[in-house]
Parts: C-alpha cells; sequence; structure tokens
C-alpha cells in the first residue's frame, strides 16, 4: 500500500495531554495506548464507545482522529471514510469549518482516499484543507501533514517534479516549525496540562517532527532522490536519538 506518508494525528501530543485539554474520559487515554501498541481491535471498540458517550462537536472530532487512525491502521478504509464522511458534514456553516479540527478531518479523509486509490476525491479534499490551513495562517503540524499528504497524492497522478516540491515545502515548514518549539513556552501557555503532560508534549513534538524526516525520506528515495532521503534519516536518527 502507499503508506509513505502516514502521519497518525494520534501522535501530535501525548494522549494524556489531550484527554486533559478537552472534556474527554480517562478511557480515551487507554485506547490511545491500545492504538500506539498496535492493538487496533481494542483501540476501535473502546473509542467507539467514547464516540457514543462524548456530546461536544470538538470532542467528537477528536475521538473520531484517533479512531479513523486505527481503521486506517487496521486496513478498515471504508469504516475511516464513513466515520470521517460523518464528522465533516456535521460542520455545516463556514465560521465551524475554520476549526483545527475541520481542516485535520479534511486530512485524514484524503489519506483514506489516497490508500482507496481514488485520487481525484483524495486531491480535492486535500486542496480544501490547503486552503483552509493557509486562509486561517495555521501553518503548524496540520499544514505540515497536508502538504505530505499532498505531495504523495501528485505522486501518485505523476506530478512527481510537483510532489517533490510539495516534500520539500513540507521539511522546511517542519523544520521552521520544530526550531520555534520552546519546552518552556508550551509549559506558560497550556496551564490545564500537568507537567509530565508538558514534557511528553514537548518529547512526542520532536518525535512527530522525526517521523515526518523518516516518511518524507522514504517518499524521496522512492522518486529517485537518495541524497535526499539519505539525508533526512540521519536528522531523523539524531532527533529520536534526542529525546528516547
Amino acid at each position: 500500500m502507499r503508506k509513505i506518508i502516514l502521519i497518525l494525528t494520534l501522535f501530535l501530543m501525548q494522549p494524556a495531554a489531550i484527554a486533559q485539554m478537552y472534556n474527554l474520559p480517562p478511557a480515551f487515554i487507554k485506547a490511545n495506548e491500545a492504538l500506539a501498541s498496535g492493538n487496533y481491535s481494542q483501540a476501535i471498540t473502546e473509542l467507539l464507545a467514547i464516540y457514543v458517550e462524548v456530546s461536544s462537536k470538538q470532542d467528537k472530532a477528536i475521538v473520531v482522529e484517533s479512531l479513523s487512525t486505527s481503521y486506517i491502521a487496521s486496513g478498515k478504509y471504508r469504516e475511516a471514510e464513513t466515520l470521517l464522511l460523518t464528522a465533516i458534514s456535521s460542520f455545516e456553516n463556514e465560521s465551524e469549518k475554520k476549526s483545527s479540527s475541520y481542516r485535520e478531518l479534511l486530512n485524514s479523509i484524503s489519506l483514506v482516499y489516497l490508500e482507496l486509490y481514488n485520487l481525484n476525491k483524495a486531491n480535492g479534499y486535500i486542496q480544501e484543507a490547503k486552503a483552509l490551513f493557509e486562509e486561517n495562517l495555521d501553518f503548524g503540524d496540520g499544514y505540515v501533514r497536508c502538504l505530505s499528504i499532498m505531495a504523495q497524492i501528485q505522486i501518485e497522478l505523476g506530478y512527481t517534479t510537483l510532489g517533490r516540491m510539495m516534500l520539500d515545502v513540507a521539511v522546511r515548514q517542519a523544520r521552521s516549525n520544530y526550531k520555534n518549539l520552546d519546552k518552556e513556552q508550551i509549559i506558560e501557555t497550556n496551564p490545564l496540562i500537568s507537567n509530565q503532560g508538558k514534557n511528553d508534549f514537548y518529547r512526542f513534538q520532536v518525535a512527530q517532527y522525526a517521523q515526518l524526516l523518516s516518511n518524507a525520506a522514504a517518499a524521496y528515495d522512492r522518486i529517485g532522490y537518495v541524497g535526499e532521503a539519505v539525508s533526512l534519516i540521519k536528522e531523523a536518527i539524531f532527533l529520536s536519538n534526542s529525546v528516547g
């Protein structure tokens, strides 16, 4: 399959930090731990129960991200498709569509259609996501994922040069985000997260960046840019070792 640029949103931040930031039950942490360990059946069962339990659109969107990740990781693309389309359709007005949750859902549905090789649908959703990220001046990790998925779609469509350009932009943006990642600022601006959660959040952010570099390296290697691939792999290994 084409999971070259599969960047799971689960690892954007430590699950305990997410649970504290949003109105999610403790079971959310356990479910994501099951997902991280590769126990997809357990993760799906527990996340489905949480999905029914939570009520707000924001909370449901967060659960949908983890649940769709579980489906994608276990190859259940149709289940992920149905879940994500339902969540996307719940964002009815333009103000709601400016939320970061909506943009992340668009990233995920694009990835699903990429895996299903429905490239026209994948391209349509990822183009919408990119436009919304840029319109809202959101150039964080979600934007990097968007560019990475878009690059893979372009490569699959046969536009290798455009795909390589998108990879270049994704890596540059990721480096910029990592350069600006300030552990002390994270601690100061997230009062609802425990000190351990803040430390974990920082560590997972660094790990996320290292994972992006590894995925980008695989994509570069696939289209014949071996030098770039080797350089990124070395950088990813160094970063991974720095956070343990």
